[in-house]
């Protein structure tokens, strides 16, 4: 519960971000008169609306963040006219192949934080089990 409760407020206050960045920067007349700041303050606010709403449903963030870079790239070229549906369902399919192929790494739990050495008893040499047997 709380970590959905943590999701919903980190997607709030995105979108607050995203307003705000839509409020205070100035749209550029064309998108070769844009500068890179105005760019990337739009695309990457956006992409991390998409990303973490996404991550609702598939609960793994690399996995939303492929399908979030698809869905803008499918805004920008609605955005620019230049979207066919022969090229959305090839971004479509990028998206969910990249999606299949990369892999879902778990989390492995650590039942005992190694020490750095500074123990108090001294530790027995390994290599008193290899010494050889006097006949």
């Amino acid at each position: 519960m709380r970590a959905y409760l943590l999701k919903i407020i980190t997607i709030i206050g995105c979108i607050f971000l995203l307003s705000y960045i839509f409020y205070f920067t100035t749209p550029p007349k064309s998108w070769e008169q844009a500068s890179i700041g105005q760019l990337l303050a739009i695309f990457l606010s956006i992409l991390t609306v998409v990303t973490l709403m996404i991550d609702f449903a598939v609960r793994y963030l690399p996995h939303s963040f492929i399908l979030g870079l698809g869905m803008l790239m499918i805004f920008v070229l609605q955005a620019l006219n230049q979207i066919t549906p022969l090229i959305a369902l090839g971004i479509i399919l990028v998206s969910i192949l990249g999606v299949r192929l990369f892999p879902k790494i778990k989390a492995k739990e650590i039942k005992e934080i190694p020490k750095l050495g500074l123990s108090k008893e001294p530790k027995k040499s390994t290599l008193t089990k290899f010494k050889r047997r006097k006949n």
